[in-house]
């Protein structure tokens, strides 16, 4: 699992909170030589007193 908080101030998207956690699922699977398997994704836009943040819950799996 890798989950990603965004440090920025203000309303932003968690999509680049979601593309690092996708980035560091696959650093991690290809030293196995093996592909990311999403199992699920929760995505939080910022908001009052709350950061952008993303969690991937991923398998490592042989590529097809």
């Amino acid at each position: 699992m890798v989950s990603v908080k965004s440090a920025k101030i203000g309303f932003v998207s968690a999509a680049e909170e979601k593309a690092d956690a996708y980035q560091e699922a696959n650093e991690f699977c290809s030293k196995q030589n093996k592909s990311v398997e999403t199992s699920s994704l929760e995505m939080r836009d910022s908001g009052l007193m709350q950061s952008a943040s993303a969690t991937l819950e991923f398998k490592c799996v042989n590529p097809l």
